[in-house]
C-alpha cells in the first residue's frame, strides 16, 4: 500500500515531523539511507522553544533524564567560558541562561547530544507504532503539483516504487530532494572548513568548577571550541582547517591538537571518531515543488554560533506537521500548505543572520586579548608542535596599568556576548510570523513583537507563540491547546456558538481554569475579547472586543484563513 506522507532523512527534523503525523492518526513513512540513527553527537543545544515541542509528542522528559547530573540541574547556572586553554589562564564567563527566562516557557533548555536526540525519537516513533526503514536510499523522484512518485533501494540492493500524496526532504545540507526538486541555495556556501574531534577523556580537573557544557580556547596554541555532551567523559573539538586536506589531520594529529587545547601533552584521550564540515550561511530559494516539501538543513544551513540549526529544523516540522493534518483531513484547503514556506523561510533568514553575527562578533573577544583577527576562524596547523608559553604570554597578567587595562577590555567583550548565549530570548521563544502573503495570520492592528533577541516583551500578538502562563490550577495554558483543531480562547460564554468542527471553544474559568495575573495581561484582550490559536500554539487572530455578530465574524475569520 502506498503511503500519504514519505519522510525522507530520519534527523530530529525528520522523526519529529514522523511523530507528529502519526500522533494525528497518520501513518507516514521514514526513509532513512543510514543503517542506524545513532552516528556521532554532532549538535547538543535543544532550546526552549523546541523543548515546548518535544514535551508535546512526548519525548522531552526522556531528554531530561538523559541529561548527566551536571547538565540536568541548575541550568540557569550554565556558563560558557573563555580560557588560553583548559589547564591555563582563564579570561572569563558568562551565563547562557538569562534570569528571569524560566518565567517566559515551562521548559528550560537542555543540552542533548544529537544522535541522542535521535534515538529517543526513533524509540517513540516506533513506540507509536511508525514505520522506518532504515538503510534505504532514495534514488529517484519525480515531482509534480498531484502526488509523488520515487523510487528506493534497500540494504540489499533491491529497488521498487511507490506513491505518495506528499514528500517531505528532511535529509541534510546534502538534501537528494532539494537537487531532485531543482531548489538553489542562497548565501555562502563556506565560510569556513571545520575539524571536529570527538573523544572521551576525563578533564574533571579543568571543568570541575566551569559548569556548562561550552569552553572556548584562544590563546597563542590553539582556538577552538570544546563541547561537553554529558559535563563528565564525551566531548567534541571544533576547531578551524582552512584549505588544509583532511588526510593531514590522522589520529596522532587530533590527538595532538585536543592535548594542545587543554594545555597538557600526557592528557589521556579515547579517539571517538573525526569529521569535516563547511560552515555555510544559506537558505534555500523555496520550500516546496508541488507536492514536495523541504525542512531542517535540507533547506538551511547556519554557523553553530548561535544553537539555531536543529531547533529551527525542529520548529519547521512543528508548522507543517498541522497543516499537512488539517488539508489531508479536509479541515483546511490545500492553499493553506503555501503558508509554511511564507512563515518559516524568513525565520530561516533572520537565524541565518543572527548565527553569522554571532559568529563574527565573538572576534571581539580576541582582538581584546591581542590576536589579529583578520582571518575570523584562523587554521590550526597540523604540523604545529606542541609549545608551552609563560603565563604573561598574552599580557593579562599582574598589576600592570596595561594588563588590567587588557582584563576589562576581554571582560566587556565577553559580557558583549549575551545576545549569543542565553539572553537572546526573542530568537528562543519570541520569533513571530509575519502575516505575510499568503498567511495562516490576520492582523488585529497591534504593533509587531520587537525583533530584539534579548528585549522580549512576551505578547499574544497575531504570529506570535501564544505567551506562556499558568491558570490557576497550576495548568499551562499551552497544555489547553488542541493539537487537531483551532482553539479559541475567551472568557466570555457567548463565544460558546462559534465552536465548529475546526473551531474548539475553551472558556478560561468555565471549561478551564481561569488564567492568573500574568496571563490577563498577556492576552491583552477585554472580558468579551477572544484568541484563536492554531494548533502550533501561534495565534491567527485576535480580536480585544467582541464583534456585533460573533460567529459571522469568526466565520470569515476561518474563511480567510484558509480553513473550512
Amino acid at each position: 500500500m502506498n503511503p500519504r506522507i514519505a519522510i525522507i532523512g530520519a534527523g530530529p527534523t525528520g522523526l519529529s515531523l514522523a511523530i507528529m503525523l502519526q500522533l494525528r492518526g497518520h501513518a507516514p513513512v521514514l526513509i532513512e539511507r543510514s543503517a542506524s540513527v545513532e552516528h556521532l553527537p554532532a549538535a547538543h543545544v535543544i532550546n526552549r522553544r523546541s523543548m515546548e515541542i518535544l514535551d508535546e509528542i512526548g519525548v522531552a522528559q526522556r531528554c531530561i533524564e538523559t541529561m548527566g547530573d551536571g547538565l540536568r540541574f541548575n541550568r540557569d547556572k550554565w556558563q560558557v567560558t573563555w580560557c588560553e586553554t583548559l589547564a591555563g589562564l582563564e579570561y572569563g564567563s558568562l551565563r547562557t541562561m538569562a534570569p528571569g527566562g524560566a518565567g517566559l516557557s515551562a521548559h528550560s533548555g537542555a543540552n542533548v547530544a544529537q544522535n541522542e536526540l535521535s534515538r529517543l525519537m526513533l524509540e517513540r516513533f516506533r513506540g507509536l507504532g511508525g514505520e522506518v526503514r532504515l538503510g534505504t536510499t532514495l534514488v529517484e523522484l519525480d515531482a509534480g503539483d498531484g502526488q509523488v512518485g520515487y523510487r528506493v533501494r534497500a540494504s540489499d540492493g533491491g529497488e521498487h516504487r511507490e506513491v505518495a500524496d506528499f514528500l517531505i526532504g528532511c535529509d541534510g545540507a546534502g538534501s537528494t530532494v532539494r537537487r531532485a526538486i531543482g531548489v538553489d541555495m542562497e548565501g555562502p556556501r563556506s565560510l569556513a572548513r571545520f575539524l571536529t574531534v570527538y573523544f572521551r577523556a576525563d578533564l574533571d580537573r579543568y571543568v570541575a568548577h566551569r559548569r556548562g557544557p561550552l569552553c572556548l580556547m584562544a590563546g597563542p596554541q590553539v582556538r577552538c571550541t570544546f563541547i561537553s555532551y554529558d559535563m563528565h567523559r564525551l566531548w567534541a573539538m571544533l576547531c578551524s582547517i582552512g584549505d588544509h586536506p583532511i588526510e593531514a589531520y590522522d589520529e596522532a594529529v587530533a590527538l595532538s591538537l585536543v592535548r594542545r587545547a587543554v594545555g597538557e601533552p600526557a592528557q589521556a584521550i579515547d579517539l571517538v571518531g573525526v569529521g569535516t564540515w563547511n560552515m555555510s550561511a544559506q537558505v534555500a530559494a523555496k520550500y516546496r515543488k508541488g507536492s514536495v516539501f523541504l525542512a531542517g538543513d535540507a533547506c538551511h544551513r547556519f554557523p553553530p554560533t548561535g544553537g539555531l540549526g536543529m531547533n529551527t529544523g525542529i520548529q519547521d516540522a512543528h508548522n507543517l506537521a498541522w497543516k499537512l493534518d488539517f488539508v489531508l483531513r479536509g479541515l483546511a484547503a490545500p492553499a493553506l500548505l503555501d503558508t509554511y514556506e511564507s512563515e518559516r523561510r524568513p525565520i530561516a533568514r533572520a537565524n541565518t543572520d543572527a548565527s553569522v553575527f554571532n559568529m563574527r562578533h565573538l572576534q571581539r573577544i580576541s582582538e581584546a586579548i591581542g590576536f589579529d583577527t583578520r582571518e575570523p576562524t584562523p587554521p590550526l596547523d597540523p604540523a604545529s608542535p606542541f609549545e608551552t608559553f609563560p603565563p604573561d604570554r598574552l599580557g593579562l597578567v599582574g598589576n600592570t596599568p596595561e594588563a588590567t587595562r587588557k582584563r576589562a577590555a576581554v571582560k566587556a567583550a565577553i559580557d558583549d556576548q549575551a545576545s549569543h548565549y542565553g539572553a537572546a530570548i526573542g530568537r528562543d521563544i519570541g520569533f513571530s510570523y509575519a502575516a505575510a502573503m499568503p498567511a495562516a495570520v490576520i492582523p488585529d492592528g497591534s504593533a509587531p513583537p520587537s525583533p530584539d533577541g534579548i528585549a522580549f516583551s512576551p505578547d499574544a500578538h497575531p504570529g506570535a507563540r501564544l505567551p506562556f502562563f499558568r491558570l490557576q490550577d497550576g495548568l499551562s495554558v499551552h497544555a489547553v491547546i488542541r493539537r487537531d483543531r483551532l482553539t479559541l480562547l475567551a472568557f466570555d460564554p457567548l463565544w460558546r456558538s462559534c465552536q465548529s468542527p475546526s473551531v474548539d471553544v475553551r472558556l478560561l474559568g468555565g471549561d478551564v481554569a481561569p488564567p492568573d495575573e500574568k496571563g490577563r495581561a498577556v492576552l491583552g484582550i477585554e472580558a468579551d475579547g477572544a484568541i484563536l490559536v492554531r494548533p502550533d500554539g501561534h495565534v491567527a487572530w485576535r480580536t480585544r472586543r467582541a464583534p456585533d455578530d460573533r460567529v459571522q465574524d469568526l466565520s470569515k475569520v476561518v474563511q480567510a484563513l484558509n480553513f473550512t
